[in-house]
């Protein structure tokens, strides 16, 4: 069952050097119970996805379409209720720990926060709930380390107090953006098997942002490819990496050390200026005068698998 529809959903910036089309007619969905991974280069456009479902962006951008949660169309919400949401029923786990939180206030005050704002607790309880949320992520001595502040844990510990506050009011959904980003491999491990055993106990949906497809295998059921601002294939995780439908994954996959290291030739397209036809054509070793003057459809290339490519047309 769907518990997050995107539809067509255009996320623009407007900058002095024209309009930015970081989000162009996207669609997805993420089911109850699944990890769906959203993957690609960066400056994709896959933070400005995961930014635009709980209208976090800046005000210089236009966001359109439908975000469907539990019924509700997330982008018409006013902000009272659009609150409420955020943190309770939709967690957002940020990229560099150590810049999303705040340097001046305790970690044990930032993990409780959200039991204060959405479970009424007063703050003594809220910091008893803390320090249950940072021994459930594997933080030793808890009532000590919630009493310090950010910049006396590591990075490996920073991303676990991240993970802590997404967590923290069992939320159904949450986007996880680059969560071992920047982390060195035994700690990226450490974290992973933190986050697997964590949603297998809550029964949490996930949207997990990366461009680490190791981290998406282990992880998702499904995979969504994303390339300058679209969805270019979408299939079962094990499909995928056995057998990927666009030509873009196929490289995608290929840059991998463990298949070979072969960079996609050439760079991605501009987002203010994308080609008319298929946006991976000047790139693509099949590509065709069809792709150069048409933009293609997401089409199906076999069950439970898309591609937006003229091959499958």
């Amino acid at each position: 069952m769907s518990l997050l529809s995107i539809e067509h959903l255009e996320s623009q910036f407007f900058t002095e050097d024209g309009l930015v089309r970081a989000v162009d007619c996207v669609d997805l969905e993420i089911n109850e119970g699944e990890t769906l991974g959203l993957v690609g280069e960066s400056g994709c456009g896959k933070t400005v996805l995961a930014l635009s479902i709980l209208k976090l962006l800046s005000e210089n951008t236009k966001t359109t379409g439908k975000i469907i949660y539990k019924g509700k169309n997330l982008l018409e919400l006013d902000d009272s209720l659009l609150r409420s949401i955020r943190g309770r029923e939709i967690a957002h786990i940020f990229q560099n720990p150590l810049s999303s939180l705040n340097p001046v206030l305790s970690v044990g005050f930032q993990i409780g926060e959200p039991f204060i704002l959405h479970q009424n607790k007063k703050r003594a309880e809220a910091l008893n709930k803390a320090v249950d949320m940072l021994n459930l992520v594997g933080i030793s001595m808890p009532s000590k380390r919630a009493r310090e502040y950010p910049h006396e844990f590591s990075g490996g510990m920073r991303q676990r107090v991240m993970i802590a506050m997404g967590l923290a009011c069992r939320p159904s959904l949450i986007i996880a953006d680059e969560p071992t980003r920047g982390l060195d491999v035994t700690i990226q491990a450490q974290v992973v098997d933190l986050m697997k055993e964590l949603i297998d106990e809550s029964g949490a949906s996930m949207l997990l942002i990366t461009h680490d497809l190791s981290l998406a295998a282990e992880l998702c059921d499904r995979v969504a490819v994303m390339y300058s601002g679209e969805i270019l294939e979408y299939a079962d995780t094990r499909e995928f990496f056995k057998n990927p439908a666009h030509p873009y994954s196929v490289g995608f996959l290929e840059s991998l050390p463990s298949r070979g290291m072969k960079p996609i030739r050439g760079n991605s397209p501009s987002l203010i200026d994308p080609p008319p036809g298929c946006r991976f054509y000047p790139r693509c070793d099949k590509s065709t005068e069809k792709c150069k003057a048409i933009h293609p459809d997401l089409f199906k290339a076999k069950d439970g698998q898309f591609a937006r490519c003229h091959l499958y047309a």
